[in-house]
């Protein structure tokens, strides 16, 4: 999933904002799959996807 996506997954009102554990949920899901890739990265030696130079 890129990460434009995770980003208005993690932004959308659609799931019930910030209150309900629906959300909480989604948004704990998005932080560890953004911190997984950053480790991913670090161990291949690459700067995170986030980071990179276009």
């Amino acid at each position: 999933m890129p990460e434009e996506r995770l980003t208005s997954l993690y932004d959308a009102d659609g799931f019930g904002g910030e209150k309900t554990m629906r959300a909480k949920v989604i948004r704990e899901l998005i932080d560890e799959i953004r911190l997984l890739r950053r480790e991913l990265a670090q161990a291949r030696g690459q700067a995170p996807a986030s980071r990179r130079e276009p």
